[in-house]
């Protein structure tokens, strides 16, 4: 099994860092949301939608909020409407970040 891994096309301005490390100080304390990330889970492989707000996230909620709070939005969706990997994956503002270069080449 793999993984993405994806990064912000442009640079930051200190503003928008500051802003981004203070959500992190923000939430530092945030429990994670597994009604919701089972939510998400019937999102990606069944179409099924289930729309669930509280205080606690999912990754891919908190990587969305906080750039939402530094004043990027990464993607789109209706309030309410759980953020997926695979939103962000289809992010016009984030790149797919090759890891590892090809050793043969």
């Amino acid at each position: 099994m793999g993984y993405d891994v994806f990064r912000y096309k442009y640079p930051l301005t200190n503003m928008q860092k500051d802003r981004l490390n203070e959500f992190v100080y923000l939430k530092i304390a945030t429990k994670y949301n597994y009604k919701e990330l089972f939510a998400c889970l019937l999102k990606e492989k069944l179409g099924i939608d289930f729309p669930f707000v509280d205080d606690k996230l999912i990754c891919s909620q908190f990587v969305d909020l906080s750039y939402r709070y530094a004043g990027i939005n990464l993607v789109d969706l209706e309030k309410g409407k759980i953020v997926t990997p695979k939103n962000l994956s289809e992010s016009k503002l984030l790149v797919r970040v090759d890891l590892f270069e090809d050793q043969d080449g």
